[in-house]
Parts: C-alpha cells; structure tokens; sequence
C-alpha cells in the first residue's frame, strides 16, 4: 500500500527547455531550493518519468533528491516498439534507477504496452522487479480503462498488488471520470493520482486572456481551450476568496481532491510548490462543486 498523500510534485518541466523554458524562467538552483523546501513541511511526493527530456528530468530529480533518504520518489517506465521484450524491460529499469540513484523505486508506474509487449509479460517483468527489490510498489499510467482491471487481476494472481493509478484528470478534462477508472480506483481503495491537474497552467489563470508565448506549450494547451474558460476561471477566484484568499489554481486542485484524486502538481519554484499545498486548507463544498462543473465539459 502506498503511503497516504494529499499531493505530489509533478516534474514534467525539470530540465525541459523546449516546453517549460528550463534554464530561462527557471534552472536547477530553483528547483534545489523546492525540493528542500517541500520536504522541510512535509511534502516528500515527486513524479517523474523516464521519457521527461529524455531521462535529463529523471536524473535531475534523483541528483536533488539525494540528500533526503525520505523522500518518496515516483516514475514511470514507457514501452516502445522497439523495447518489446524482459531485457528491454530490466535495462530502463536498471537506467531509471541509476539516474534517480536509488537500489529501489518507491513507485513504479507503468505505460500500456506497445508493439509487441503484452499485458500479461509487462506483469510477469513488474513482479520480477517487485521480487529483485528493485520495484516497492507497482502502478500503471494512462492505461485504457478497460485493461486496468485485466492488469490488476494478472499481478494479483502473482501476488503483487497494483497500488496506483495515474492518469490526466482536471476540470478540462474529465475522462477518468466517464470512462469509469475513478470509479474502479475507489471501489478496490487504489489512489487515483491526477496528472496535469492544472491543464499545463490554464487553470491558474495566467492564460486567461493571452496564450502562452512558448510556441510548444501553447499549441499543447490548445486541446484545452473552451469557450467559458475566462468565466470558470472568475468562479474559482471568487469561491477561493471565501476561504482565507485562496484562488483559482487551489481550487482546481481541491476540485480534484473531491474527486477522490490526488492531483500531482507541477511546480517549478518554491513559490510555485508553496502555494500548491496550501489547496488542502480548505475543502469545498457539493454546491461549489456543482456550480464549477457548470462551466466545463462533463
């Protein structure tokens, strides 16, 4: 069972120029200082990924990390075409351990397969990494709904539990919610963990009139737009500002909390990680609920 947590650092951005502008509106000593600082109040929850800027991510967090043996780290392994087998599985594992320079992983999350991997081997290379000590909990990320359950079932008969789900859900976009994974997730106690709960910064309000002017991220965000965004974003405002000032991006990550989810928010800063938590000081209400789902796509 995975440790009870009410929100992760998200590390999407660490070491990504192309998309975030890593090394212009942020370097490593910023993100020093967050790492630091997060764990200093209690925030030891970090999420990377294999595939973030080519493994640079992966071994940024694990150089930042290291200093605090308690910190809890997550990331994901990526199937491709080309990597179908047990070896291609043992050596990205044997890789995401070396950049994050750790002997185990806290989380291990798990891409569907692809080519030629199937559920059924990706399962049997997950528990053998449970059993070498190398994996201490298995998850899987953005799986199609209907094989988390064909998955869950594989690793239980080999008696490793599936102990996350990860998957994009925010008010932008509601999938996990419709296709039942949430739902599934609460019916057998498993967390549900909510990437891009703020729709790569949408829902922060810093984009509400202008596009972001990195050309990437801007075409990225495009899949989110809608027409009342500018009105859900003014909703949110002004029900944050019931409670003690709070603002729109802590209500777009308290939305996903009452979801049952836990949102795994991206920060660059420590400013950004600071205000971040402070999402869980307050919870609302099933009428704001309902009135902020008003405005966005069911």
């Amino acid at each position: 069972m995975l440790p009870f947590f009410k929100i992760a650092v998200g590390t999407w951005a660490w070491g990504n120029r192309l998309i975030w502008d890593y090394g212009i509106d942020f370097d490593e000593k910023d993100l020093a200082e967050l790492v630091r600082n997060a764990i200093s109040k209690g925030s030891r929850y970090f999420f990377t990924s294999e595939s973030f800027s080519d493994g640079f991510g992966e071994a940024l967090l694990g150089k930042l990390a290291e200093p605090y043996p308690n910190a809890f780290l997550a990331t994901k392994y990526v199937p491709r075409i080309w990597r179908p087998g047990r070896k291609d599985f043992s050596a990205a594992l044997r890789r995401s351990l070396r950049r994050l320079r750790r002997d185990t992983i806290d989380l291990y999350l798990l891409e569907a397969p692809a080519g030629l991997m199937r559920l059924q081997l990706l399962a049997e290379c997950a528990v053998e990494g449970v059993e070498a000590g190398k994996i201490r909990n298995v998850g899987v990320a953005s799986f199609p709904a209907r094989e988390i359950e064909p998955f869950y079932e594989t690793l239980a008969r080999y008696g490793v539990p599936l102990t996350a789900v990860s998957g994009e859900f925010n008010l932008l976009n509601r999938q996990a919610e419709r296709d039942g994974t949430i739902d599934f997730c609460k019916a057998r106690n498993i967390p549900f963990l909510a990437e891009s709960p703020l729709a790569m910064g949408l829902l922060t309000g810093k984009y509400i009139y202008d596009a972001p002017e990195n050309g990437v991220r801007r075409n990225l965000t495009e899949r989110y737009r809608q027409e009342r965004l500018s009105l859900l974003i003014h909703l949110m405002n002004s029900i944050g500002s019931e409670y003690q000032g709070m603002d729109c991006t802590q209500v777009a990550l308290n939305w996903v909390s009452s979801k049952g989810a836990i949102p795994i928010a991206g920060a660059k800063t420590l400013a950004q990680e600071d205000h971040n938590r402070l999402f869980s000081s307050f919870a609302l209400s099933a009428d704001q609920v309902s009135r902020i789902e008003e405005f966005t796509p069911g």
